[in-house]
């Protein structure tokens, strides 16, 4: 589509370089500094491209960045409250940061109203930079006036505006933290499968009398409220700390890498998980969480069911988006017609039915067993409980057309069986893709860092459209004229039997 237009102003977004965690307009030729784009109010944004007119850039590692000539930009359009990109200066001169910040998809701030100019130390301090530092006490300003996460060694973002943070404190315990653009609780903790039952996590700002400050360790035994038990255990956490300022949540508490219910460790990955409620006070249901493979060693985090998504949603739309819809457009284009089809015709297009449908089947099931096995909770979402039902009715159809009766005479379990094979069939086969669609938006919303599910959700899509046009193209073709009928009309019956 077209590119949004530029909205007047700096959007309260800045730019600043970062001497440690004190923003400074000098610097000194050989040292290191870093450049950082945030918001002064705690807006949230989704991407940005920061230009330097001398020096150089890199990118730190795990940091989801691109270094392009003179300019750094994100390579994800997930939520971020800051951005943090390492500088060296040149040996000698002025330099200028100009900064354009995507908020969203509609709202774009720049235009060189996002700049600050740094000059090397012993020169004329820019007037503008000087006032930029009366906004700016430290680097978590970024974020907010009270909040410092200088002190971790490792940041990481996991989407949706999520922002983990760690520091190995000895060789015993680590410091550990979460923030999220939420007024209600976050929580950060290890987890042992797909689903959340089984873990353990610290969660912070809520509790079941309404205490909004309150921090405690939680024993997940199941997804069900009554299953969150807060227990004691000074190996899962001490020292927690709960923040609530700049429309964000902060929870940061230390703990034992090896406690009595897991074990964490420093270099590797392992299965950890996180979970936020924008609502305040009482502790409900999440409105969000994610699985996630963390390896502190390298400061990375990904997704860990994202994989098992892909898997699982290849496997639906080949069947549903494909195989299923093919199969029902051959029933329409021949259905009670398959003998007026001609000794041909008929037959290619009553097997075509029945070996697509078949195939589709199977790979269905494929899909719908590794999704109940790797994906789903003890609580299905309307997704899952819909891609059942879906299924338990289409066995029901395939088991209806191996042990159909004969079309003569026509008795009432052939009416019954006409009735629910050929009216409720087509009916399945547009819910089955559909689910699709549905499946495609659920996971890119749940992934919104990556791009592969919308490759899933165009095509079902395409899928849904093309199948409504063929299905009913097919339904509403004519027969042949009756005088082929007439030639053909021993051969044809056999077809027609066997339909």
């Amino acid at each position: 589509g077209e590119s949004p237009e530029f909205t007047a102003g700096d959007g309260s977004y800045q730019v600043a370089l970062l001497d440690g965690d004190q923003p400074v307009c000098e610097y000194n030729p050989g040292a290191t500094y870093t450049i950082a784009i945030f918001s002064t109010v705690g807006t949230v944004f989704e991407g940005f491209v920061l230009h330097r007119s001398s020096g150089s850039h890199t990118v730190a590692e795990g940091a989801k960045q691109h270094v392009i000539d003179e300019c750094v930009t994100q390579s994800s359009n997930a939520s971020k409250s800051i951005v943090l990109v390492p500088w060296t200066p040149p040996a000698d001169g002025e330099v200028v940061f100009t900064a354009t910040v995507v908020q969203d998809s509609s709202t774009v701030f720049g235009q060189g109203a996002i700049s600050t100019t740094v000059v090397a130390a012993g020169s004329t301090v820019d007037s503008k930079c000087q006032m930029a530092l009366q906004k700016t006490v430290r680097r978590a300003a970024a974020v907010s006036d009270e909040v410092d996460t200088s002190s971790f060694n490792c940041t990481m973002e996991v989407g949706h505006g999520v922002l983990l943070y760690a520091h190995k404190l000895d060789n015993e315990r680590i410091r550990l933290g979460i923030s999220a653009p939420v007024n209600g609780w976050v929580s950060f903790g290890t987890a042992t499968g797909n689903s959340m039952a089984g873990g353990d996590v610290v969660l912070g700002g809520a509790s079941k009398s309404g205490d909004a400050s309150h921090a405690g360790a939680y024993k997940l035994i199941s997804t069900k409220k009554r299953g969150v038990i807060l227990y004691d255990d000074p190996k899962a956490m001490t020292n927690p700390e709960v923040i609530k300022t700049g429309g964000r949540t902060y929870l940061f508490f230390e703990r034992d890498l090896v406690s009595d219910r897991n074990t964490l460790t420093m270099s590797g990955s392992q299965l950890m998980m996180w979970g936020i409620a924008d609502r305040q006070g009482r502790l409900k249901e999440h409105s969000d969480y994610g699985v996630i493979d963390v390896d502190f060693g390298s400061c990375s985090a990904s997704s860990a069911l994202a994989p098992k998504k892909q898997f699982h949603g290849a496997m639906m739309w080949i069947s549903w988006g494909f195989f299923m819809p093919i199969g029902a457009v051959a029933a329409a284009s021949g259905g009670d017609r398959f003998k007026k089809r001609g000794p041909v015709w008929g037959p290619r297009l009553f097997k075509a039915h029945r070996a697509l449908q078949s195939l589709g089947f199977l790979i269905a099931l494929v899909g719908l067993v590794y999704g109940l096995s790797e994906l789903a909770g003890e609580e299905l979402e309307g997704h899952g409980t819909i891609g059942i039902l879906i299924m338990v009715v289409a066995a029901g159809l395939m088991l209806s057309g191996i042990l159909k009766p004969k079309p003569e005479p026509k008795t009432k379990v052939r009416v019954a069986f006409e009735i629910f094979h050929k009216k409720i069939g087509p009916t399945i086969a547009f819910m089955g893709v559909f689910n699709c669609v549905a499946g495609g938006y659920l996971a890119r919303d749940q992934e919104s860092d990556l791009n592969a599910f919308t490759s899933f959700l165009i095509p079902s899509a395409v899928s849904a459209v093309l199948f409504l046009v063929a299905f009913l193209f097919g339904k509403c073709t004519g027969a042949p004229p009756a005088e082929a009928v007439e030639t053909t009309n021993v051969q044809a019956n056999t077809v027609g039997k066997e339909a």
